[in-house]
């Protein structure tokens, strides 16, 4: 998971319902700029179920689906979180993970 809108934790916030949807993540950190307006998920395996399922459970379109295979990845997809992350349907659940110092 990427955080691609630079909000504090969102990647660490989402990482944490995701795993508890049942999801290997592996890692949360941010993208490389900020600047993503809208949430996409990369598939990096042919097999783009994973990528079709994690689109449903978080609300982004499956217009923002990226096939980039990468067999050298020990991952299936990213899931890069852009600055509509308040405006997908799993926000109300993810946002149950955010973290409070």
């Amino acid at each position: 998971i990427q955080n691609g809108c630079g909000e504090n934790n969102i990647a660490f916030m989402y990482k944490n319902f995701l795993r508890e949807e049942g999801f290997d993540v592996i890692e949360s950190k941010n993208a490389p700029n900020f600047n993503y307006k809208l949430s996409k998920i990369i598939s990096h395996v042919d097999n783009i179920e994973i990528a079709n399922y994690l689109s449903k459970l978080m609300g982004v379109n499956d217009s923002l689906i990226i096939i980039n295979k990468n067999d050298n990845l020990a991952f299936d997809v990213t899931l890069i979180i852009g600055k509509d992350f308040d405006k997908l349907n799993s926000y109300d659940n993810a946002s149950l993970y955010y973290p409070m110092y």
